[in-house]
């Protein structure tokens, strides 16, 4: 099974069990301890939700400082990418907090459960085999698949193991 294109390069001990993927976020460059940042508000679960802008989640490496976008809820899933829209200029001035919690390894599981050949028919598949998204983005076949996941859940794992969820999305 295959992983959103944006985190190629970025996570390993990928394991998939049928329409589920976990993976760690880590590299030789990045190594495996960022800090979290995030645009939205905790709720009394602990998650990170936004009501009006879209969530987004960013993990800055501790090792080498680069930023990595785990999650954007303005364009990552399939609800996303084919027929929900967002206000793109509230979007992109979102203001990143950071989280409170020491700095974790990263583990992300997503699951892909839409059946994209028997919707295939629904798209007007171009020549090139791709597809332009609800933004008007050319995207594809293959991009729709890897990225148009139905559910997400970022969980930071401390040293002695203990996971806390911080982001468990629906997106389909």
């Amino acid at each position: 099974m295959n992983i959103p294109t944006y985190y190629e390069g970025l996570v390993n001990n990928i394991s998939t069990n049928k329409n589920f993927v976990t993976m760690w976020l880590s590299n030789d460059e990045n190594g495996d301890l960022y800090d979290i940042y995030y645009y939205g508000e905790i709720s009394k679960h602990g998650y990170i939700i936004s009501e009006d802008t879209p969530e987004l989640i960013v993990a800055k490496s501790i090792k080498s400082n680069n930023e990595i976008v785990v999650y954007d809820g303005a364009v990552h899933g399939y609800d996303n990418m084919t027929w929900q829209t967002h206000d793109e200029a509230a979007a992109a001035k979102r203001t990143l907090v950071k989280f409170a919690a020491q700095p974790a390894k990263v583990k992300i599981g997503v699951e892909y459960s839409c059946d994209y050949e028997d919707e295939k028919d629904d798209w007007n598949v171009d020549e090139n085999n791709c597809i332009s998204t609800n933004s008007g983005k050319k995207i594809t076949w293959d991009e729709l698949i890897r990225n148009g996941i139905s559910w997400i859940a970022i969980k930071l794992v401390d040293d002695n193991g203990k996971e806390n969820c911080i982001a468990d999305f629906e997106l389909a």
